[in-house]
């Protein structure tokens, strides 16, 4: 499928929204760890390897193939787990959105200034992969590692 984006009409909102992502990474108060599992666990939910490729060199190979079964693993710290269970029920919108225990574990964590950060970084990849998806850009199959419940990790 051939991108949209060199369409006027889908450029003006592509360039607006990395415009935005810049601006919300860049002034963020969360540790860059935080951030990174956050747009790797969206992008895996939503199937966005953009966010994936970018983000995974970052992160290591270990920590990678054990996102997925982040919940069985102890490689993630308490502060991370609360940050991907809010990824997780504010990405699938179906099942409901996150719960307020989970928004309450997530204070817990996190001051308020990066508590904000957190949930505005969350709805930009969720709402980025809408819009690459839209516009037909950088959005393809996603790494093996989308399987729910694999601990295999990418292929």
């Amino acid at each position: 499928m051939a991108a949209r984006s060199t369409n006027p009409t889908t450029a003006k909102p592509t360039d607006h929204f990395g415009l935005a992502g810049r601006t919300i990474l860049g002034e963020s108060t969360l540790p860059s760890a935080i951030q990174n599992l956050v747009i790797l666990r969206a992008g895996q939910l939503n199937g966005d390897t953009h966010a994936w490729s970018r983000t995974a060199a970052q992160t290591g190979e270990t920590r990678i193939n054990l996102l997925t079964t982040w919940r069985d693993s102890k490689a993630f710290t308490e502060p991370e787990r609360a940050a991907l269970d809010l990824t997780e029920q504010a990405t699938r919108i179906a099942k409901g959105g996150a719960a307020t225990e989970t928004w309450t574990d997530a204070a817990k964590h996190y001051t308020k200034n990066e508590l904000s950060d957190l949930l505005m970084l969350i709805a930009l990849i969720n709402t980025t992969t809408g819009m690459n998806a839209i516009t037909r850009r950088r959005r393809t199959e996603q790494p093996s590692t989308r399987q729910e419940g694999s601990a295999q990790g990418r292929s």
